[in-house]
This record gives C-alpha cells, sequence and structure tokens, in this order.
C-alpha cells in the first residue's frame, strides 16, 4: 500500500453505511479465506505427494516443507461491527485511516494477505488485480 500522508480531515458518513459496508466486506473476506484455505490443502497435498515420491527415489535427501496457511483477518472486521452496533449515534467520526479500512477496505494487512493467498484463491487474485 502507498504511504498515507498524515492528514487532519475527519469525516461524518451515517454509521449504518459503514455498517454495511464492514458486513459486507467481512463476507468477502470470509470468502476469500475458505477460497484460500481450500487451495492451501490442495497445495500441500501435492507438496506432500511430490516429496513422498522424492523419498522413494532419494531416500538419503531431507525433505522441508514450509507453508504458511491463510490467515482470516475477521475478528478486525467483527471488532468495529461490534463496536458501531453500540453506537448510538446516526454518524460516526472516521478519520482519513479510519476512511481507509472501514469504507475503502484497505487494512494494514490487506496487500500482505493479497500476495499471500494470490496463489490459492481466484477471488484474491481478482481483487489483488482491481488494487492495481
Amino acid at each position: 500500500m502507498a504511504h498515507m500522508h498524515a492528514t487532519n480531515i475527519t469525516v461524518l458518513p451515517e454509521t449504518k453505511v459503514i455498517l454495511e459496508l464492514l458486513k459486507k466486506n467481512r463476507d468477502e473476506h470470509v470468502e476469500m479465506v475458505n477460497e484460500a484455505q481450500e487451495g492451501f490443502e490442495a497445495d500441500v497435498k501435492l507438496k506432500l505427494e511430490a516429496a513422498l515420491a522424492a523419498a522413494k527415489h532419494h531416500g538419503k535427501k531431507g525433505i522441508t516443507l514450509r507453508m504458511t496457511p491463510p490467515v482470516s483477518h475477521k475478528k478486525d472486521y467483527d471488532t468495529v461491527i461490534s463496536m458501531l452496533e453500540y453506537h448510538t449515534g446516526e454518524t460516526i467520526e472516521l478519520t482519513a485511516i479510519d476512511m481507509r479500512r472501514y469504507g475503502e477496505d484497505r487494512w494494514d494487512w490487506t496487500d500482505t494477505f493479497l500476495r499471500d493467498n494470490a496463489g490459492y484463491s481466484a477471488i484474491v487474485r481478482r481483487k489483488l488485480a482491481a488494487a492495481g
């Protein structure tokens, strides 16, 4: 992500609008994690099968597999959603950083999440391409 320059601008969007956006974005995130997990498991299976075949033919070599499973950030969404559900005002003050996260779905972890999971999920690849 591009570095966010400090700004003192705040906005007052309707709480329900931000809440709806967060719920939609959370649901999309969960869908991406689930698809990436399926792709990850399939990749693990292929690599383990290849490692087993290699062990049978070249049994003297060690085998190391280092793979990182998809990481869900659903709790980040859930926390903010919960806070907004308790919020009693019709509007909520958002800073530029808040707007980037909650309004634009660009969290501090977004780039890493997309890069790490693009190989496992078509949804993630589309989102990564759209993020440009």
